[in-house]
Order: structure tokens, then sequence, then C-alpha cells
């Protein structure tokens, strides 16, 4: 990454896919043959947003599996052990889909960035940080 002059780094993310400068926030984003680039000078960025989303509906299959498996235990054990089977795939689905999504948006793109291996606080401690770079962009800008 190329810095604008009299810019600094404030923040990077381990994987150098988010950056957070003095000026802009920047996402690089690679998949395959895929790259995809995104940059928000800090003037024009308008929100920001942390959603965790998982699927609980899997925890609800898990459930349903073992409670039928142990009606049905009675006929065969072995739908007990199938129950559970079942059960452990459905509990591991449900932490392999959970994820977390930053979104900063400006008027004319947003970032959107899948943050892998940030704890929630981190996460939001990246936001407070834009934020903050934010609000002292707009109060050099206004001193000038």
């Amino acid at each position: 990454m190329n810095l604008i002059p009299s810019e600094k780094i404030l923040l990077e993310s381990d994987n150098k896919e988010l950056v957070l400068t003095t000026h802009r926030v920047r996402h690089t984003f690679h998949q395959g043959g895929e790259l995809r680039l995104t940059s928000i000078m800090l003037e024009a960025l308008q929100a920001s947003e942390l959603r965790r989303i998982s699927y609980p509906a899997w925890l609800y299959l898990a459930g349903f599996s073992v409670l039928l498996g142990i009606i049905l235990y009675d006929d065969n054990p072995a739908f007990l052990i199938a129950g559970l089977i079942l059960a452990a795939i459905c509990i591991y689905a449900y932490y392999f889909t959970r994820r977390q999504v930053l979104r900063l948006t400006s008027a004319d793109g947003a970032i959107l960035a899948e943050v892998k291996g940030l704890s929630k606080q981190a996460s939001v401690e990246f936001i407070d940080a834009v934020e903050i770079a934010k609000a002292d962009m707009l109060l050099y800008l206004h001193s000038q």
C-alpha cells in the first residue's frame, strides 16, 4: 500500500486485509483468482456496523436428533448412536458457520469484511479507532 504524504498506518489486521490510516480505511480481499480492493476516505465514511451471524437452527436440529435417538432407542440402540452422531455434526456445523462481519459504508461504496480470528472486543476497538480517526481528520480539516 502506497501511503499519501503525511499519512500514517494506525491499525492493521494480522492478515493485512484491513488497514486503518490517518486518512482512509482500506480492505484488500484475495480469494482464488479474485482480487477486491476497496478504499474509503475517512471524511466520506458514513456508518460502521459489526454483525455476528449464526444459525441456531443447527442447535435445534442437534437437540431434535438426540431426542429422536432417545425415543427410538427401545426399538434399536443404534438409533441413539446415530442421533448422537448427527447431533455432533449439527453442533460442528453451528460453530463452523458462525461469522463476524464488519461493514463500513460511504455514499459511493462499502467495505464488507469478514473478520476472522478477531474477538468481538477487538472488532469493536477497530470501529472505535475508525471513529476516532475520522473525528481527528474532520477536526484537522475544519481547523485549516
